[in-house]
């Protein structure tokens, strides 16, 4: 279901002063992100400054000085990245455990620093 031509995703929702369910504000941001996407006629500019930023932020993690020649930055931000991405991987997994065995599903960090 998404709005129909000439509306938004906004269109969907109930007015302001009205409370919304939690199911239904969840259904609004789907809404929303399908409409947008199916608008977006290049994906790939759409989330460059994402990209970008995220490389920004391993590179302020493994050279803040930015005293490393550029190539060597480049191998050390591609291993941050592949690390952050595993420690997302690990904490899934162990989400999903910890949700069979009935203990809700909050991981715990797997080294100490909030990711």
């Amino acid at each position: 279901m998404s709005a129909p031509e000439g509306t938004s995703p906004a269109d969907d929702a109930p007015p302001a002063h009205e409370p919304v369910a939690a199911t239904d504000r969840r259904q609004i941001a789907k809404i929303a992100a399908q409409t947008r996407w199916a608008n977006t006629t290049d994906r790939s500019a759409a989330t460059q400054a994402a990209r970008d930023g995220m490389y920004r932020k391993f590179e302020d993690q493994v050279d803040p000085e930015r005293r490393l020649p550029a190539a060597e930055r480049a191998i050390r931000v591609e291993s941050a990245r592949r690390a952050h991405y595993q420690r997302l991987a690990l904490r899934s997994a162990q989400s999903r455990r910890a949700k069979q065995k009935g203990g809700g599903g909050r991981a715990k960090s797997v080294d100490g620093d909030g990711i």
